[in-house]
């Protein structure tokens, strides 16, 4: 999988995976459970961690609840 930023294309690595992985957990764990985020949430949100940067979303609660910086529209 490639996904296209502004400055370049990156790749769907170990190191992707490894994050969406770590992202997730972390946000069930802290409802105790299932945290209702979504798969393209999910693949989106380690971009911006890896990154260090926002994602630019109207959905908010999904992205806050992987930890990751947020600009809503």
């Amino acid at each position: 999988m490639l996904i296209l930023t502004q400055t370049r294309v990156l790749g769907f690595d170990e190191r992707i995976a490894r994050t969406v992985g770590e992202l997730l957990a972390t946000a069930d764990d802290q409802v105790g459970g299932d945290a209702g985020v979504g798969p393209n949430d999910a693949y989106i949100a380690p971009m911006a961690d890896i990154l260090d940067d926002a994602v630019l979303t109207d959905n908010v609660e999904g992205f806050e609840a992987l930890g990751v910086p947020v600009e809503p529209y």
